[in-house]
């Protein structure tokens, strides 16, 4: 008794889908690391500036942040990346570490996090927070912004405030902070149920067909 590949095939791809997960694609919350601007925002230990974004209904799970920090000048200290939550326009309370470390690091035009797994809610907006910790008086990191509200996730308020996030400054969508928020989001498989039924039904028809006679009887 013989059967077809293909059904077999099949019938093998529907036994072995339930034992896989769904795969993840990367979605771009927000980008304008692209867009034209060498202008630059100062951080200090004091001042912070802040950008915002916003999470799809299924790309709530960040794996990347990369800002357009850079420092111009030997630079000692620890700066932090964050995400804030957004209240009343301004950052709230903080909901995640994106990095916290050495300033000397800073030594291209973009520093980036890959590799992370941060949870955050649907549907929400937030804020990347870039603030120094305990920068030395000389030190001199740059955030650079955009000149024009272009690219993915925009327009969005950019705020910064000048003593550690008692108070921040008016929101503002002109000229956002040059960054890139990448998460994760679920891509579905294949209804499972559905094809190994279609895998089982097709067998069964090869089965009655090589069982059947080759040719009606001779009188």
């Amino acid at each position: 008794m013989t059967h077809r590949p293909s059904l077999y095939a099949l019938l093998l791809l529907a036994l072995t889908l339930p034992w896989a997960g769904p795969t993840l694609a990367t979605a771009s919350l927000f980008d304008n690391l692209g867009q034209d601007g060498d202008n630059a925002t100062g951080i200090t230990n004091d001042q912070w500036a802040a950008q915002g974004f916003t999470t799809t209904a299924d790309a709530v799970m960040v794996t990347e942040v990369a800002a357009a920090l850079f420092s111009e000048a030997p630079t000692s200290g620890t700066f932090a990346m964050e995400i804030w939550n957004m209240a009343s326009g301004a950052p709230g309370t903080k909901v995640a570490d994106v990095f916290s470390g050495d300033a000397s690091l800073l030594v291209s035009s973009t520093f980036a996090k890959t590799g992370l797994s941060l949870t955050l809610s649907p549907l929400t907006d937030y804020f990347l927070v870039v603030k120094g910790i305990s920068l030395d008086a000389s030190s001199n990191v740059q955030w650079r912004y955009a000149e024009a509200a272009g690219g993915t996730g925009l327009p969005s308020p950019f705020v910064q405030t000048t003593n550690a996030g008692v108070n921040w400054s008016t929101p503002s969508q002109e000229t956002p902070q040059k960054m890139r928020i990448a998460a994760a989001t679920d891509v579905p498989v294949p209804p499972v149920p559905a094809l190994l039924a279609i895998g089982l039904a097709g067998l069964r028809l090869t089965r009655r067909r090589s069982r059947s006679p080759a040719g009606a009887a001779s009188l």
